[in-house]
């Protein structure tokens, strides 16, 4: 390779970059980026396209459960994603939000994901494809994306009392403080 051809090629990758970082700036997308609110909740981590994404996989990831195909519960386990992750360490929030602008940009979710249709169109089968892709993949990033997402949307179904009784599970013992008992 010649010189000129080698800075030519670091010049276009170096604007390449830059044309990405300025795209996913939270002020160019409008209100994709803004904090997402449902109802009477407000969100505290997910915006308005992370909340799409985790609404499109939670059906996916949770197939056969109660909360796939209720509109409401799914809603539930989406509060309970965007109150875990309010709750991390800023590092891994960031990781997490690197991980939502990869799958919520257009371009990004394509290549990523392999998703051509904008998240609240995509189906759960669209979505179990995906994530079936992803656990399967050569790649450990995608890998360890898989596992975080599937892992953080089941734990927040199955940390709600209302999948419980599905599981035959009581909920936890009463609390025993000096002889009283407190529920």
């Amino acid at each position: 390779m010649q010189r000129r051809t080698f800075l030519k090629a670091g010049l276009l990758g170096g604007t390449a970059l830059a044309c990405a970082g300025w795209l996913s700036h939270d002020t160019f997308w409008g209100k994709g980026t803004h904090l997402a609110a449902k109802g009477d909740h407000r969100y505290d981590f997910l915006t308005e396209a992370d909340h799409a994404v985790v609404s499109a996989l939670a059906p996916a990831v949770l197939a056969g459960s109660e909360a796939a195909g209720n509109p409401k519960l799914t809603e539930e386990v989406v509060h309970a994603v965007d109150q875990t992750i309010a709750a991390f360490q800023p590092s891994v929030q960031a990781e997490l939000r690197q991980l939502f602008t990869l799958m919520t940009l257009a371009p990004t979710r394509v290549l990523v994901c392999g998703l051509w249709r904008d998240w609240p169109a995509v189906t759960p089968d669209d979505a179990d494809a995906m994530l079936r892709g992803w656990h399967a993949s050569r790649t450990a990033l995608l890998r360890s994306a898989y596992d975080g997402l599937q892992q953080l949307i089941t734990a927040a179904w199955y940390g709600n009392p209302r999948s419980w009784p599905a599981l035959g599970y009581a909920g936890p013992p009463p609390f025993h403080n000096n002889g009283e008992v407190t529920e």
